[in-house]
């Protein structure tokens, strides 16, 4: 509302400045030079902020690895608060960064290998974890590592027939490369809140803690499908990362499935059976998925 508002100002200052429009009560509606000056400093600051929710808020590619680096890159490149700031703009930063910390807890805790932490080393845009010092770096790869022995200790019995299935899934993704577009606003405002970084590439260890070491120096740029990459060079790691990689930044897609079944379920279809409810969710939530 406020980007649409300033992309109107002239025509409603024009309008509201001609009196065969606007009567004289009508003109004070107006704003001051200093009142649309204020609304452009808001917007610039509240932009990023609605590419974060939009990011953090999507069904299919927002994984718990984006959160805290993108609150971190907010936070640290858009939040920080400037000399050449408006006070108005100062305000506002400091509230919202306020605001953050209090929404999410942001404090020692949780950067003490959280799932968040976890998720974001097995993403490689992240795995640097430039947020953290040293030794809650550490402590983040050690966790990893121990996930990953844990699961394959726990899958082993099962590797014969997994390996199977894993092959055929990396051939089929491997085919698929992710095109590259030009940039807009939008994707330069991703680009400041993900940070990510291109990588060389080493052999692979022996166990998990090797292995962790050579990905922790991989600078092989990940133009496929991430479980894909990760089966082919990180086979050890490759559990870990999609236990970790599958949780959702959010619960808001699932809001959205109860949301739909809000609409769904009205008077008229009162009397259907719990099973036909839950179809006719199921075909409204996919049905996008469907067409195709």
């Amino acid at each position: 509302m406020l980007e649409h508002l300033l992309e109107q100002r002239w025509p409603v200052t024009a309008v509201l400045s001609d009196p065969s429009y606007t009567g004289k009560n009508e003109r004070s509606l107006d704003l001051t030079t200093a009142q649309w000056n204020m609304a452009e400093d808001i917007l610039n600051v509240l932009k990023p902020m609605v590419t974060l929710t939009e990011l953090l808020s999507e069904e299919d590619n927002a994984s718990l690895s984006v959160t805290i680096p993108m609150l971190a890159n907010l936070k640290r490149r858009h939040l920080a608060i400037a000399e050449d700031n408006s006070p108005t703009t100062k305000s506002l930063k400091a509230k919202l960064v306020e605001e953050i910390d209090h929404r999410w807890q942001i404090n020692d805790r949780l950067f003490e290998s959280s799932l968040y932490v976890q998720a974001a080393v097995v993403d490689p845009r992240f795995k640097l974890l430039p947020f953290l010092d040293d030794g809650k770096r550490d402590k983040a790869y050690i966790c990893v590592s121990q996930l990953a022995d844990r699961l394959n200790a726990a899958q082993r019995p099962e590797q014969g027939q997994a390996a199977g299935e894993r092959n055929t899934t990396s051939s089929d993704e491997e085919g698929e490369p992710v095109p590259k577009k030009g940039k807009t606003d939008k994707q330069r405002d991703i680009e400041m809140l993900l940070c990510g970084e291109d990588e060389e590439k080493e052999d692979q260890g022996a166990d998990s803690k090797d292995e962790m070491n050579d990905y922790l120096q991989d600078h092989t740029k990940v133009d496929s499908g991430p479980l894909a990459w990760w089966e082919k060079n990180y086979p050890k790691l490759a559990r870990a990362a999609k236990h970790l990689l599958s949780i959702p930044a959010t619960s808001t897609p699932s809001e959205q499935i109860f949301s739909k079944a809000g609409f769904i379920v009205n008077k008229t279809k009162s009397s259907l059976l719990p099973k036909n409810v839950d179809k006719l969710v199921f075909l409204c939530h996919n049905m996008e998925r469907l067409g195709k």
